[in-house]
């Protein structure tokens, strides 16, 4: 994995410049769409990876790639910034710390629900209630996955935390009692 110190620093950079122009939303959209576009396409991020294509090449790509939906300026310097030093492979982790800081500033937290089925409107309703009466005093945006091998229940992650609620974590908790147990 990349540095991630390093990557943090950019993405303040990039984030600090897009709050003095109150475009925050604005820059994290632009870049979402050049991040999508790099992914979907495999001769662009070939193009744009490779260590042999100069890079003013890639700059000129970027230009192009960019005009197409009216990118701000300071993004696409950033850009520029970036494959100037030979960091354009870190754009996925860019984007990922970007939407955390925005998320931060706008007081919103991240939390991710597994569930071993896929949960109805009321069962997530339910759900967001809970979280935010008992756990999470923020507005919350929920990312609903669906993993067969919990058996059961549901698996709960925001920040630094899991709640596991499922039928595959309750079967691990009673395993590790045992063994400890019959070890002693």
């Amino acid at each position: 994995m990349q540095d991630i110190k390093v990557i943090r620093n950019y993405v303040d950079a990039l984030f600090d410049n897009a709050k003095q122009k109150h475009k925050e939303e604005e820059v994290f959209q632009h870049l979402k769409k050049v991040v999508e576009l790099i992914n979907t396409n495999s001769e662009l991020k070939n193009i744009l990876y490779s260590p042999i294509i100069p890079k003013t090449n890639k700059s000129r790509l970027i230009d192009k790639l960019t005009s197409f939906f009216g990118t701000d300026e300071g993004l696409i310097e950033f850009l520029h910034v970036l494959i100037k030093n030979s960091r354009e492979n870190v754009l996925d982790y860019i984007l990922t710390y970007y939407k955390q800081r925005l998320d931060a500033s706008k007081n919103i937290k991240q939390v991710k629900v597994k569930s071993f089925k896929v949960l109805d409107d009321k069962d997530k309703e339910l759900l967001i209630k809970y979280l935010k009466t008992y756990l999470i005093k923020h507005d919350i945006e929920v990312k609903y996955e669906e993993d067969s091998s919990l058996l059961g229940g549901i698996l709960i992650q925001y920040d630094n935390n899991i709640m596991d609620f499922s039928i595959a974590g309750a079967l691990k908790k009673i395993d590790d009692v045992t063994r400890s147990t019959i070890v002693k």
